[in-house]
């Protein structure tokens, strides 16, 4: 053989081999799932753990293509509804599809026309080969809304880990893979796909998987999930705003105020209407109940946990002025000294939301009984100290009119002085072109009521909160009238309340506030502009009810 033809066979002998081994890499390279942080190698080849979705696992892992095979081996699913599955350790749910109609504009001249894809998430290394022109949504733009939850944690999983392990990608044709991951009990993802070169429906694939490379739980360990997937509407949702603005605690219950409803726009009975969906669920915060502390943003979870407040013991009173109408939630029942993280999330026909935790603590002493609803103090909703006279009302009534009635008799002088102000003259001749008769009304009576009717607290950890010894109240109506039996701790007037009367009504009646630290320091507080959640004093005239409320629902975008 001459060396030019052994030369040749090398050759030819190399070239096999190099295609067998590119065929071996063939075989084994995954381009359906991609390779991210999202994805370990053990959920990647899967080696037939769970025989039920073998046929899955094989597709998944061999196939880059929409193909017959691959149609075979998936479940199909409708769109707005939800669905259930679950997952156990080292196995991917089954393959499952939806098919989704493009909008009808969408057909015109689409020979030629490249697909385009875009997504809300920050992944954009899996749009692979895309053309992202200048013509895009020329045709028309379809999103792919998928949202889900997780319902339940592995029973092992005491810290709230295990649902890093929870992985999911959504693939729509040939065109890209999107990753999804889960936060709190919470996944979402938006595929906006700019219709060209597509027939009037397609389908988009989807899988979600139990990844444990570490071994970190057992093959008995599963998670249970919900998920739904639209071109419509995100079912699943969670927001990070507040239905509700929580009030004050007492010894055994707790006060929950809505946001506001615009009266003039809508009826009581349409309010009362709409907010049956929504649902406040209290749970006594504790380190075993891993669904309300590690899935907080989701439904599901929250929906389904066991809480500790049965709805029987909820007060849904409706408040009603001239513009707002609101829905107070008072809830008795609740231990002293305890901690307890309340929820309200919203149900719809498939679905729903959830808004983000509240936290509260109730007071360990029974010295201070949540009073709202006052006929003329409208604004007092909290605690204040209990009387001697009505030590055993349970319903509130009395106690509520001691206080309310004191404050309506004190105001009665300064009324006979705003009659003497000529309200309704000419705008030249008003005492201000900025403040109002009314203006300076409520100014004074919301400073009036926050003094008449101290705020009541049993937290001594705060200096802000001066220490009321029995019989040594700031007043003699407290005094003498009222007659606290314990000692408690006066969440001290906002010196806003001051200001606001000097600012708002007629310079004659000389209305004046503290101008040193030390006078104001003994009479009022300041609201902590740097912390919100933490109450330094009490205001009145803020009110849960003075903004509109936030409108939520399949309209919404949740993502």
């Amino acid at each position: 053989m001459t060396y030019k033809s052994k030369s040749t066979l090398t050759c030819i002998l190399l070239k096999l081999l190099c295609i067998s081994i590119l065929a071996k890499v063939a075989s084994s390279t995954n381009s359906y799932i991609p390779d991210n942080d999202y994805v370990h190698k053990d959920i990647r080849s899967l080696n037939g753990k769970a025989s039920k979705t073998s046929n899955q696992k094989e597709a998944i892992t061999t196939s880059a293509n929409i193909n017959s095979a691959l149609f075979e081996n998936t479940e199909s699913i409708s769109g707005n509804e939800l669905i259930n599955a679950t997952i156990h350790r080292g196995e991917l749910t089954p393959l499952y599809n939806y098919t989704f109609v493009y909008p009808s504009k969408s057909h015109k001249n689409q020979e030629n026309q490249p697909s385009q894809i875009q997504s809300d998430d920050d992944n954009d290394d899996d749009l692979d080969g895309l053309d992202n022109g200048n013509d895009s949504g020329k045709y028309g733009v379809t999103s792919i809304l998928f949202s889900a939850n997780i319902c339940g944690l592995p029973v092992n999983d005491i810290n709230g880990t295990s649902q890093n392990h929870l992985v999911g990608w959504l693939k729509f044709e040939e065109t890209g893979t999107w990753p999804f991951k889960f936060q709190n009990g919470y996944a979402s993802q938006n595929v906006t796909i700019n219709n060209y070169n597509f027939t009037a429906s397609a389908s988009i694939f989807l899988v979600i998987g139990f990844d444990d490379a570490n071994d970190t739980f057992q093959d008995s360990d599963y998670f249970t999930v919900t998920f739904t997937i639209s071109t419509e509407s995100y079912l699943l949702g969670y927001d990070s705003g507040n239905y509700l603005e929580f009030l004050d605690t007492d010894y055994d219950s707790a006060l929950f105020e809505s946001a506001g409803y615009n009266t003039s726009d809508q009826s009581i009975n349409n309010i009362v209407s709409d907010s049956v969906s929504y649902k406040l669920k209290i749970f006594e915060e504790d380190a075993e109940n891993n669904k309300v502390q590690y899935l907080n943003q989701s439904w599901c979870a929250i929906n389904t946990a066991a809480y500790s407040i049965e709805t029987e013991l909820f007060s849904e009173i409706y408040h009603q002025n001239q513009t707002d109408t609101a829905k107070k939630f008072y809830i008795t029942g609740l231990n002293s000294s305890t901690t307890y993280d309340a929820f309200v999330i919203r149900n719809l026909d498939q679905g729903g939301y959830v808004f983000d935790r509240i936290g509260f603590t109730t007071q360990n002493t029974d010295a201070c009984k949540i009073i709202f609803d006052l006929d003329f103090c409208t604004g007092v909703s909290y605690s204040v100290p209990k009387s001697l006279q009505y030590y055993q009302d349970e319903n509130l009534t009395a106690l509520k009119k001691l206080y309310d009635n004191y404050a309506q008799s004190a105001f009665q002088n300064f009324s006979y002085v705003m009659d003497q102000v000529a309200c309704d003259a000419e705008d030249d001749a008003v005492f201000s072109p900025i403040s109002s008769c009314d203006d300076c009304s409520n100014s004074y009576k919301n400073w009036l009521c926050s003094i008449v009717i101290p705020r009541c607290s049993s937290n001594t950890t705060t200096s802000d909160y001066p220490l009321r010894e029995v019989g040594q109240s700031r007043n003699e109506f407290m005094n003498n009238i009222v007659q606290p039996q314990l000692s408690y701790n006066e969440v001290l007037p906002c010196i806003d309340t001051c200001f606001a009367i000097v600012k708002n009504c007629p310079s004659d009646f000389g209305f004046s506030c503290p101008k040193t630290m030390y006078g104001i320091k003994n009479n009022y507080n300041f609201i902590d502009d740097d912390d919100s959640s933490i109450t330094r004093c009490n205001l009145l005239g803020k009110s849960g009810y003075s903004s509109p409320i936030q409108e939520i629902g399949p309209e919404a975008s949740y993502g």
